[in-house]
């Protein structure tokens, strides 16, 4: 079981993972399909995986736009023979706000008590991310607002950086690329602003 704290970072990340697998995925994949599409803690390409698709979960504190750190130039290649999505949360640090990373996670695992299966895959996922109740005291500690969240399609003119981006290849050398890209302008490629638009597509 992991006994380290997670960094404030991996929190938010792991906190907007919660997010989109609680609001949009489970009221409209069912208990048993929204846990199993869980796949970044595995170490998979890209955060929620199922047939034909996937999303890649993208969450920002910035106050100078939507800005999203993306790490490497196949983080945001489509799956083979499907499309790619990514779902985009802005978060405030709030003493207000009831959101933090426990009540997500408890809640979650109160939604999914009905199925023990499911309890355990999601169990064993967060363990994988790095997360334990042991700090669940500590983790309280950072309350966050939802800002905004929605969902976009990844196509051509999406801003990113893959392999493509570069005729000759990756320079010699290159050993990894990290980026940031600012979806501020970008509302022509937002597809759902609610889970509820995007019924179909999570189902």
């Amino acid at each position: 079981m992991p006994r380290s704290l997670l960094s404030r970072s991996d929190q938010i990340g792991l906190f907007g993972e919660l997010w989109f697998l609680r609001v949009w995925l489970l009221p409209h994949a069912g208990l048993a399909a929204a846990v199993d599409r869980w796949r970044g803690p595995t170490g998979s390409r890209h955060d929620f995986e199922w047939s034909g698709r996937s999303v890649e979960v993208k969450a920002t504190t910035s106050t100078r736009g939507t800005i999203h750190r993306i790490n490497g130039a196949d983080q945001l290649l489509p799956p083979e023979g499907g499309d790619l999505h990514l779902f985009s949360i802005r978060l405030r640090e709030d003493a207000g706000s009831s959101n933090t990373l426990p009540r997500l996670v408890q809640a979650i695992s109160q939604q999914l008590g009905t199925d023990p299966d499911a309890v355990d895959r999601f169990e064993t996922m967060l363990n994988r991310a790095g997360y334990t109740p042991l700090h669940a005291e500590e983790y309280e500690k950072l309350q966050l607002r939802v800002v905004e969240d929605g969902l976009y399609t990844v196509r051509e003119d999406f801003p990113r950086i893959v392999t493509a981006s570069f005729p000759g290849g990756v320079p010699a050398g290159v050993e990894a690329i990290e980026y940031e890209i600012n979806l501020s302008g970008f509302d022509h490629l937002r597809i759902a602003r609610s889970p509820d638009q995007a019924a179909t597509l999570l189902r």
